[in-house]
């Protein structure tokens, strides 16, 4: 009860009251959608002197009798709680909180209001696929959903512009390509939200990519059939209107690849790279396609070495008489000489080096002392300093012998008996450092004819083989040619092409 009071005295009482004293309600009652699917984040100000709280939810605003109690936390500094029990995402939920005491619960709060969602998909990327203008998409699954929307966008300033480019209806699907209408070098936004059959969750933040054409598949680089040179090959990118490779000559940390070949042809898919090779350097290289507007992501990085090229046209012919054999092949101008390798045995290829020719410019050999009767397998390999091909020549077999040749015509193969030859002549040979001459006997009367003239187009070996050998005089080296010729005076014919 109350009585007024002035300076003289109190006046009466007023009628008994009554009240009942309540603790405060939480300030800054809020409810949002929650992190997790179905779930709902409450929160709140503390309120003093309380020893926890009591929360009540309804389905319906209109209805007190239909809140109920979902929490009772028996902390009085608690200021949130997270609602997951038996939520329905899509549906709109109503709550009030009260602090309470001991002996009493407070007032409750005002009616707020929350609509559970599904949970945006966790860790949503998006990086250029791996075919041409694509995009793969992946993100973490969420639990309850039953599907997933994609949006996509040029332009990530306003939402308005995302327009729907899949809708996935496996809940537990967690990737997708997009290969619709992009273009290769443009950049894409890309957002996702999780889809159950009542409603769509939050969208995700806003991720982007750009789409690129592949790098071309099965690139290969192995050592060129010629020297200092490495022969590459890819399979073709769809697409794609041409193609840039880039070399280095190291792969290290920081390695600096130059661009070697820019190439504008769609079709091609193999290229040799000749452009200042080292034989015994390893190099490097990548390859990107192109389609005229952007350029494409690098292949993985390759690499083969450059050797020397091998010797070609290997021959060999028996010395008769002598047991030996001669050789004869191509020079290779970058080589500094050649190993030369024998086999006697059909089943293995040669390996064991005979001879070391230590000068490039060598193209014979006589190799000696062979066993009568037996077959020997050669082969032939090029040396560049340290260098060695990897390639080899090709493999020649002869059978070692002593017995002398048939000469006679049935020697000569079917080809050459068609040639317009002239007489064969006993011959002698004079030679020195720098020539080779020949002085056949013709009607009594020596003539001296250089090995250069116009008059010898051919110059031919007959041996007892099916086949006749041809060989090239001019091409001996002088210490060879002697050895052959001084060997073999009976047993061969020089023919002498007719002009």
């Amino acid at each position: 009860m109350i009585a007024a009071s002035d300076s003289r005295s109190t006046g009466r009482f007023s009628s008994i009251i009554q009240a009942n004293p309540q603790l405060a309600q939480p300030h800054n009652f809020k409810a949002v959608t929650g992190h997790e699917s179905a779930s709902t984040n409450l929160s709140w100000v503390s309120v003093v002197g309380a020893t926890g709280y009591e929360i009540q939810r309804s389905p319906s605003y209109y209805f007190l009798s239909v809140f109920t109690t979902v929490a009772t936390i028996s902390n009085g500094s608690t200021t949130n709680y997270i609602d997951k029990s038996n939520l329905i995402n899509g549906q709109t939920y109503y709550y009030k909180i009260a602090a309470s005491d001991s002996p009493s619960t407070g007032r409750f709060s005002s009616i707020i209001q929350a609509k559970p969602q599904l949970a945006q998909p966790g860790n949503f990327k998006a990086v250029t696929g791996h075919e041409s203008a694509s995009v793969n998409l992946s993100w973490v699954s969420v639990v309850g959903a039953t599907g997933y929307e994609i949006q996509r966008s040029l332009d990530s300033s306003f939402i308005s512009k995302f327009t729907t480019v899949a809708t996935i209806s496996n809940g537990s699907a967690t990737n997708y390509i997009d290969k619709s209408n992009l273009i290769n070098g443009q950049t894409y936004y890309y957002t996702i939200a999780a889809r159950d059959s009542r409603c769509t969750g939050r969208y995700s933040p806003i991720i982007q990519a750009n789409p690129q054409l592949a790098p071309p598949d099965n690139f290969k680089a192995v050592t060129g059939h010629e020297s200092a040179s490495i022969d590459l090959s890819w399979k073709r990118v769809v697409g794609a209107t041409g193609y840039e490779i880039q070399r280095s000559s190291t792969n290290n940390y920081g390695a600096i690849f130059n661009r070697i070949a820019i190439i504008s042809k769609t079709s091609t898919s193999n290229y040799i790279d000749k452009s200042n090779l080292i034989n015994g350097q390893t190099y490097y290289y990548k390859i990107a396609a192109n389609d005229g507007q952007s350029a494409g992501r690098f292949s993985p990085v390759i690499n083969a070495t450059a050797h020397v090229c091998p010797p070609f046209h290997l021959q060999v012919v028996p010395i008769y008489g002598s047991c030996a054999v001669f050789l004869r092949w191509g020079v290779i101008k970058e080589a500094t000489g050649y190993y030369i390798k024998r086999s006697s045995t059909a089943s293995t290829i040669p390996v064991e080096i005979i001879k070391t020719v230590s000068n490039g410019s060598v193209c014979s050999y006589v190799d000696q002392e062979l066993t009568d009767g037996c077959c020997y397998y050669y082969i032939m390999t090029s040396k560049d300093g340290e260098d060695e091909s990897v390639y080899t020549s090709n493999v020649v077999s002869v059978v070692s012998s002593v017995n002398e040749p048939s000469t006679s015509a049935e020697a000569l193969s079917e080809e050459d008996k068609g040639a317009d030859f002239g007489s064969s002549y006993q011959f002698n040979i004079i030679l020195d450092r720098f020539s080779l001459e020949i002085l056949p006997k013709i009607n009594d009367k020596i003539e001296r004819l250089s090995i250069e003239s116009s008059f010898i187009k051919r110059i031919l070996l007959v041996t007892n083989y099916p086949n006749l050998h041809a060989l090239d005089l001019y091409d001996f080296e002088p210490e060879t040619a002697s050895t052959l010729f001084r060997q073999a005076t009976t047993q061969f014919k020089i023919l002498f092409a007719n002009p």
